[in-house]
């Protein structure tokens, strides 16, 4: 273990390939591959046995779901399931970059026109205004966690170029 994995995790939990720990004084949830490491911040109300917040509500859309697990003002994280062969709009934001940490599954992330595979365990950055899409390419679900940073995460910050479901 890391030195700095000591002074902010205090239990631990093996899940597949990744290792989930969380630490009750700095409300911290933290999530590493190999190749990435994904730190949320906790819930302050309720939690999983230690984990992640369970107060959130789904949010369903043509191509799966979604749950918020924190909104704050200088961030908002997602928790996002695509169902197979679902893909979102091509679309892009003027007031947030995103960093997808991808949990389960199998992907296609295309960013300003070039495609990128991207499966369980890795990671990839959305620069801000950027245009992006992600695309479920196996035959199970596909689920991730999006992690906005801006000034601004309504989802009125989405500008649809393309969109499977007629949504433009």
């Amino acid at each position: 273990m890391r030195r700095w994995e000591r002074r902010v995790c205090s239990c631990s939990e093996n899940r597949g390939s990744s290792l989930h720990r969380n630490h009750n004084r700095t409300n911290l949830f933290i999530a590493h591959s190999p190749l990435s490491v994904l730190l949320l911040p906790r819930c302050r109300n309720d939690f999983h046995s230690g984990g992640i917040m369970t107060k959130s509500k789904k949010e369903y859309r043509p191509w799966g779901f979604f749950e918020v697990l924190s909104d704050e003002k200088d961030h908002k994280v997602k928790r996002i399931t695509i169902e197979p062969g679902g893909r979102l709009s091509l679309q892009r934001h003027r007031h947030r970059r995103e960093h997808w940490f991808i949990i389960q599954g199998e992907s296609i992330v295309t960013i300003d026109g070039s495609g990128i595979k991207v499966v369980s365990g890795q990671a990839i950055d959305i620069p801000q205004g950027s245009l992006h899409r992600i695309a479920n390419t196996a035959t199970e679900r596909l689920v991730y966690i999006e992690v906005q940073l801006g000034d601004y995460f309504s989802e009125d910050d989405i500008e649809r170029i393309e969109d499977d479901y007629g949504r433009i």
